[in-house]
């Protein structure tokens, strides 16, 4: 289970060190939950915001999970830098984590390339590159 609280005391951790924010976090959660309920959990943990690098990461790992699911079908898909930067731009906020991130993906990625399939636009054996123009258009090159 996750929660975000204390999400906006890490994202402003200014100068703080991460104990003191975890402390501040912990403090927080007795202030929004009773004990008894708190007291059912065997540990809590509290993340460190994500940053740029971390952003693309997990944006490399939800693409390569779409690739897996493309195999059987023998698509090559290639994304470009700017489209997994869009990706990031739409679906990342700092008080929601990588949850808004996975459904960028879906949204702008999986929902799109799985109705073009299901529309006939993709043969089996081609290679799909997805891009954006310097509007923010998705491109769909076959």
């Amino acid at each position: 289970m996750t929660s975000n609280i204390g999400s906006d005391l890490i994202a402003k951790e200014g100068g703080m060190s991460f104990e003191q924010v975890k402390a501040e976090v912990e403090e927080e959660l007795e202030r929004n939950f009773r004990l008894e309920f708190l007291n059912r959990f065997d540990d809590m943990i509290v993340f460190k915001q994500l940053n740029i690098p971390d952003l693309k990461d997990i944006v490399e790992i939800m693409i390569n999970e779409v690739h897996e699911r493309l195999k059987p079908k023998n698509i090559e898909l290639i994304v470009t830098e700017r489209f997994k930067e869009k990706l990031i731009k739409e679906g990342y906020n700092p008080s929601y984590g990588a949850r808004s991130l996975k459904r960028s993906v879906r949204r702008f990625l999986v929902d799109n390339l799985a109705e073009k399939m299901l529309n006939g636009e993709f043969k089996e054996g081609g290679t799909i590159t997805v891009d954006v123009d310097s509007v923010t258009v998705i491109q769909w090159v076959i």
